[in-house]
């Protein structure tokens, strides 16, 4: 069924990074094995939200250095 589906990255028009398709589908009864690793749903789906939020934790830190500890704002004084 997930062999039908294509995830290769798509280039993006403006060559600003890349789009990717996502093809969201219907999870399996709780206990059922997944096919790619054989995990169960739920840890499968718990694994996935620390990684998303690990990677949004990394954006937000990386957005505040770049712009100062002003927090990119008018500069003061103004």
């Amino acid at each position: 069924m997930a062999d039908d589906i294509p995830l290769d990255p798509v280039a993006d028009p403006n060559g600003l990074g890349v789009n990717v398709n996502v093809v969201i589908a219907p999870l399996p009864a709780p206990g059922t094995p997944l096919p790619a690793t054989g995990g169960t749903p739920p840890i499968e789906l718990g694994l996935v939200g620390v990684a998303v939020v690990l990677a949004g934790a990394a954006m937000m830190l990386r957005s505040r250095r770049r712009r100062g500890a002003s927090g990119g704002g008018a500069p003061d004084g103004v």
